[in-house]
């Protein structure tokens, strides 16, 4: 009897969320989207292509055990070129303390492509890829280094025009330095912002 409900719980799991997610398509190629998102952003990982000590302090980079969580925000603007598909711009602002109190932070501008597979009008979801570069500050310095992202985000509109979401994924940014003497610099620092959204649409 339980195997029987259990499996009937599924079958109307499934009709629901069929019916919720439509397949059809809410954009139409020309539609507009931006959207503004504010979060905390949570140190993922950090990696140096010429040591395997994470804790290494004396390059740009502090090492991830000395990085506590901080935050992220960021707009973005999509145009759709088709249905589905749209290109886009974001501008963002990450920080990070570590324990010295000093701030790490890094402002990445990055094309974006943004495919859409769920739309119906109130709930959307995408999936999110972008490149481009980060002004990346710690202490008295600055470098400028290559940016790559990857997200996923969903959201639900209210009325025709706003909507929030949540979104979240994972942001790279490596510095790679050609000097012999500043090798030891190499790597890749990594963070997961995990954002509220409020998207405006036309």
């Amino acid at each position: 009897m339980k195997r029987k409900l259990i499996i009937l719980f599924a079958v109307i799991s499934l009709f629901t969320i069929n019916s919720v997610f439509a397949t059809d398509t809410f954009y139409q190629k020309g539609d507009q989207k931006v959207t503004f998102n504010v979060g905390p952003s949570i140190p993922a990982f950090i990696y140096f292509f010429t040591t395997t000590d994470s804790t290494h302090t004396e390059n740009f980079y502090p090492g991830l055990e000395v990085l506590d969580v901080g935050g992220y925000g960021s707009i973005n603007f999509d145009f759709f070129i088709s249905e589905k598909e749209s290109l886009g711009i974001e501008v963002g602002y990450d920080f990070n303390y570590d324990k010295g109190d000093e701030i790490y932070s890094n402002v990445p501008i990055a094309a974006l492509y943004t495919y859409t597979p769920i739309q119906n009008g109130i709930w959307d979801f995408s999936l999110s890829a972008g490149l481009g570069i980060s002004f990346n500050s710690r202490d008295d310095q600055t470098l400028l280094s290559l940016f790559s992202s990857f997200k996923a985000n969903g959201s639900y509109f209210f009325n025709e025009n706003w909507g929030i979401g949540l979104s979240s994924g994972l942001y790279l940014a490596p510095n790679i330095n050609y000097l012999s003497d500043l090798t030891d610099d190499n790597g890749i620092i990594a963070y997961a912002p995990v954002t509220l959204s409020l998207t405006f649409r036309n």
